[in-house]
């Protein structure tokens, strides 16, 4: 073997013991977490120190926020509670909002106009069937907003993956959630009301 042949031989294997050789980190610190502190320099570690000393007094300052801002929010839930109220009155069907209260856009509205011909009228046809049954007091049945919390929480993206097939029925007895903010001590709680149903369920409250 020719010294030529020696010399490559020996600079690829030197080649590939630095590959297997794990690279050090740059700052020369090795570890996670909690390992990296007894690898530090001691002028290093006081200097860190002196930043969880900083995140301590930080939280002094985070409490005094969330607690004004609980404060803020159960002043101005009292002046929610008389939209929350209405809202639950046309949802259950204790109150028929006027005209002018329906006189909103939607979005339905919009998309209808982009639907064919055909589309169209067949829409048209089902809000006429409909009307007639509301005339003839066919339709007792539709009486506020049928399912409507059961709809809300299975388009609410944090619960909808809870919701199994089998808690549908009872949920679609669900007729109001009511939240109160409790300021002493500081929370909030869920009241949740259900009209008459073959599981006797009745109304129940989470703190």
């Amino acid at each position: 073997m020719s010294a030529e042949n020696e010399i490559g031989d020996s600079s690829s294997s030197g080649s590939e013991m630095e590959q297997d050789t794990p690279h050090k980190h740059k700052s020369g610190f090795k570890g996670e977490g909690d390992d990296i502190m007894p690898n530090l320099p001691p002028i290093v570690k006081k200097r860190v120190k002196a930043l969880k000393k900083l995140l301590v007094s930080q939280t002094d300052v985070d409490t005094k926020f969330y607690t004004e801002l609980h404060v803020l929010e159960c002043k101005y839930h009292k002046e929610y509670l008389a939209y929350y109220n209405k809202r639950s009155d046309i949802v259950q069907g204790n109150y028929e909002p006027t005209e002018e209260e329906c006189d909103f856009p939607s979005d339905e509205e919009d998309d209808v106009k982009d639907l064919s011909t055909d589309m169209e009228g067949k829409v048209k046809l089902e809000e006429s069937k409909a009307n007639d049954g509301i005339v003839d007091g066919t339709s007792d049945k539709l009486k506020g907003i049928p399912d409507f919390w059961l709809t809300i929480l299975k388009n609410t993206s944090l619960i909808s993956d809870m919701i199994q097939p089998h808690d549908e029925p009872i949920l679609s007895h669900l007729t109001d959630i009511k939240v109160y903010l409790l300021e002493e001590p500081m929370g909030f709680a869920l009241e949740f009301h259900f009209s008459p149903n073959e599981w006797v369920f009745t109304n129940y409250c989470i703190n």
